[in-house]
């Protein structure tokens, strides 16, 4: 059994500039930052601490996690699927489908992410977006309750000073870095 666990902002697929860890083994801790990866010793003191750490920071973004496994309940029960992958539990298809197109510009929305949730239009979308959801779950585990409103915020922010409030979004511009830089310059 494989446990990760971030401090910062973690990556699903590997080292994305920030050190997370991986306990594959009771004793043995793998700490990769910067391409780096190095064995550490872990004492039951360490593994009990990084489990602490990983239950705080799912309490933390459990308001928009709570409200994605609301939405994505009622989209179930009109045909949705769901499946858990990495800390992401995704929803996609039927009712979450319906309910994504429905979102100003919904209709290209690959997903959305609310804590440690992802409402996907397909399973072909989510496929795509994952690595870009997955920097939004980590920030919804770094900024917990604060996170849709500093979104907003940032996006408010960005549509002011004449960018685009989506594109030019620091979120959105650090997912992404991370998802390719598929942003514009």
């Amino acid at each position: 059994m494989v446990f990760t666990l971030a401090f910062g902002t973690p990556s699903l697929f590997g080292d994305a500039g920030w050190p997370w860890y991986d306990f594959r083994h009771s004793d043995v801790v793998r700490f990769v930052q910067g391409g780096v990866v190095k064995l550490l010793r872990c004492t039951p003191q360490v593994s009990l601490i990084a489990n602490l750490l990983f239950i705080l920071r799912v309490l933390w973004a459990s308001p928009y996690t709570l409200l994605g496994l609301l939405i994505g309940g009622v989209g179930l029960c009109f045909g949705g699927r769901v499946r858990i992958r990495g800390r992401a539990i995704e929803f996609y298809d039927g009712g979450t489908k319906w309910f994504v197109h429905r979102l100003p510009h919904g209709q290209f929305t690959l997903a959305l992410t609310l804590g440690h949730t992802i409402l996907g239009q397909t399973d072909a979308s989510l496929e795509i977006s994952r690595k870009h959801e997955a920097v939004h779950v980590a920030q919804y585990e770094r900024w917990g309750p604060f996170m849709l409103p500093a979104y907003f915020i940032s996006s408010a922010f960005m549509w002011m000073t004449g960018r685009q409030f989506y594109r030019d979004n620091p979120f959105e511009r650090e997912a992404y870095d991370v998802d390719g830089g598929e942003h514009d310059p």
